[in-house]
């Protein structure tokens, strides 16, 4: 991303040359207008020619600040812990195995991680020489958090776009908004820092099992009958604070903090019966 020096030195030459476009006719004077109305240049229509001068940018209008919103948005380390325990044993005619994993993974950009939880277990028993049955059963649990939606190429953006002269936190230690000027109004936006505040987990749970019983009938057939049920449900929270709005207009309130809430469950049953 930009400094400070590059940002205003960019902003210059955008201005500059959108002027001299508006000029010769290649661009509407439409695009002048956030700049024209607002504090961060001095741009003038000269009423004789009808042609608009720009007399240079409004130091004032800009920050001292020099933030680079990448450090700010990425961690340093995204650290990744997982532990597996797993049994396995044989005793006369059965065996067993059970066994879970945890792995807590953070993500790349701060307020972001993944949970997860995994457990199994297997059991096969021989009753007598003509009947086998088993069992098993799989649970798992999935937690994902996240500052906001579209946290890859989405939240890049926003950092990339965001003005380094403005530093994180106001004076009053609030997370300080940018200006933004658009269709000739300002709005102020959340920083990008501000924008990973909001609270937004998905969950996830399974549960998959598994009962089978086989039966020798002859000595070369075998009747196998298998019932399986997986049982799928999710459930996703997302809270968007009102202070942490984007598209704020100067002197009217933020907008109202909002909760969503959904979720879904899915249930499977099949039964099955084999001959070999």
């Amino acid at each position: 991303p930009m400094n400070s020096t590059q940002y205003k030195a960019y902003t210059d030459l955008l201005l500059r040359n959108t002027v001299d476009a508006v000029n010769k006719g290649q661009m509407s004077a439409s695009n002048l207008l956030p700049y024209t109305s607002g504090d961060m240049a001095d741009i003038k229509k000269d009423p004789i020619t009808n042609k608009y001068i720009y007399n240079g940018m409004n130091l004032a209008f800009f920050g001292n600040e020099n933030v680079n919103w990448f450090d700010e948005v990425y961690r340093d380390n995204a650290l990744t812990s997982q532990s597996n325990l797993n049994i396995r044993g044989n005793s006369g005619q059965a065996s067993y195995s059970l066994g879970g994993s945890y792995l807590n993974q953070n993500g790349t950009m701060i307020n972001s991680s993944l949970k997860q939880y995994n457990f199994y277990t297997n059991l096969n028993m021989a009753l007598n020489q003509f009947l086998i049955v088993g069992s098993s059963v799989r649970l798992g649990h999935t937690l994902n958090k996240s500052g906001r939606f579209g946290m890859g190429s989405e939240a890049s953006s926003i950092a990339l776009g965001a003005r380094p002269d403005l530093p994180v936190f106001d004076q009053e230690g609030g997370y300080e908004r940018q200006p933004m000027y658009s269709y000739g109004s300002a709005t102020l936006n959340a920083n990008p820092v501000a924008q990973l505040q909001n609270k937004i987990a998905d969950k996830g749970y399974t549960l998959l099992g598994n009962i089978f019983a086989e039966v020798t009938v002859l000595k070369n057939l075998k009747v196998k009958a298998d019932f399986n049920t997986g049982l799928f449900y999710t459930k996703s929270d997302s809270f968007y604070p009102s202070q942490l709005t984007n598209a704020l207009y100067p002197g009217f309130p933020p907008y109202e903090s909002n909760l969503q809430i959904s979720d879904a469950m899915d249930v499977n049953l099949v039964e099955d019966l084999t001959a070999t």
